[in-house]
């Protein structure tokens, strides 16, 4: 008998200490929140600028496969972009380096990134000839900076349905 209080007092006390474990929550919220950013305005303007910079060279290279000009690339558009890429005539636009060891994204996460950013680009393309001027590219880097222009696919970027992988 005395071995069954001990038992239930160890069972309580393991159960009181989880369940304040469960209560403090993870760091840095619950899965798919994130926190507000700690960062200093001047890593943010940076990061903007280097967004712009990105998003500025790849553009171009993007814009000749909407081929209906509407700011969104569609199955048809989306599959000749990436033959294009598979057939080496257009690179896609690169901006990290992945460590050795880690594979690189499914080419479909790849595709959908590009055409999620050109949906983004094409709003700021206000003399619409496929690039971004400086005026264009100062605009898109003040609308980041503003919080008007968000990461396309949501805070942590995000994959299209039914593709695995890790999103990049």
């Amino acid at each position: 008998m005395k071995n069954l209080k001990t038992l239930a007092l160890v069972t309580a006390l393991g159960l009181a200490v989880c369940s304040a474990a469960f209560a403090q929550g993870r760091p840095g919220g619950t899965r798919g929140q994130s926190q507000p950013s700690a960062r200093p305005a001047s890593d943010m303007r940076s990061a903007s600028a280097a967004a712009v910079t990105h998003i500025a060279e790849a553009f171009p290279k993007v814009a000749p496969f909407d081929a209906n000009n509407d700011g969104q690339l569609d199955g048809v558009e989306r599959r000749a972009l990436g033959q294009a890429m598979f057939d080496g005539m257009v690179e896609a636009p690169t901006h990290q380096t992945l460590p050795e060891g880690v594979e690189p994204p499914h080419p479909g996460i790849i595709i959908h990134r590009i055409a999620s950013l050109y949906c983004v680009a094409f709003q700021f393309d206000v003399d619409n000839n496929g690039k971004l001027n400086v005026d264009e590219q100062a605009a898109l880097k003040s609308a980041i900076e503003n919080g008007d222009v968000q990461r396309p696919g949501g805070p942590r970027g995000g994959r299209p349905p039914g593709v695995g992988g890790r999103p990049f």
